[in-house]
């Protein structure tokens, strides 16, 4: 009875020991692949979103597919800024599928909502015409997901890039959208996430709305931000930091 008892408790220790080893396993490679994904969008590059984005397509676990959900967004914005509309359609295609498929799995999923609102817009940037379609689709599930998580910074600048882009007869704000963009980016800071393509995009939104809205001065200042942290986000070094400071 007491080598049984013996033979449970370890038999129990090594099942304990072998999930805990599967789970720093997930993390690191969520950790490995989220670092790809900073270098893929600072760079500009769709090569290094494609082996990013392979390493993850064959995965079940839902918290991957939210991961790489996002992946096909930022891909697709790459794709979009090299001009390759074609490419930015199918990883758009690929990332709505799938944000689908996570929220039919988890409906509560404020991040997914958020996900589902950004890849919608891409979509009606691509083709205006999807406004009529999917605008309101894009509304709410930009709503619902600031009201399930209205600290989280994913949302915040979901939220923000909603109100930029849509224009001011359907809602839009620019005024508005800084309040969200400016807290997201706050958020990513205090997280010490900085090395983050998610938080390089919301300074590279931030700048923008600082812009639109002639306040030249913050702009610039959120731009040097990022250009502190990723040097070599050319976007911003090449396009959006010089139009701010011609207009300086």
């Amino acid at each position: 009875m007491k080598v049984f008892s013996q033979l449970v408790i370890i038999s129990a220790l090594l099942f304990l020991g072998s999930t805990r080893a599967c789970a720093l396993t997930i993390d690191s490679t969520k950790t490995k692949i989220k670092n790809q994904f900073y270098t893929a969008y600072v760079t500009n590059s769709i090569l290094s979103w494609n082996i990013s984005l392979q390493q993850l397509e064959d995965e079940k676990e839902i918290g991957n597919q939210l991961l790489l959900s996002k992946g096909y967004y930022a891909a697709a914005a790459t794709a979009i800024g090299n001009k390759d509309e074609t490419l930015a359609s199918a990883l758009l295609d690929k990332g709505h599928k799938l944000i689908n498929k996570v929220l039919k799995n988890n409906n509560k999923s404020a991040e997914a909502h958020a996900l589902l609102s950004a890849i919608l817009g891409l979509k009606i940037g691509l083709s205006p015409m999807k406004g009529m379609v999917y605008g309101s689709k894009s509304s709410r599930a930009a709503n619902k997901g600031i009201r399930l998580a209205p600290d989280n910074a994913f949302t915040n600048f979901v939220q923000g890039n909603y109100l930029f882009y849509t224009p001011s007869m359907f809602g839009g704000d620019v005024k508005e959208s800084i309040i969200y963009l400016e807290k997201s980016a706050a958020i990513y800071a205090q997280k010490e996430q900085l090395q983050n393509w998610e938080y390089m995009n919301t300074l590279a939104l931030l700048g923008q709305a600082y812009h639109a809205q002639k306040d030249y001065s913050k702009a610039k200042v959120t731009f040097e931000t990022a250009l502190k942290i990723a040097p070599n986000f050319g976007w911003i070094e090449y396009v959006l930091l010089p139009k701010t400071e011609k207009a300086l």
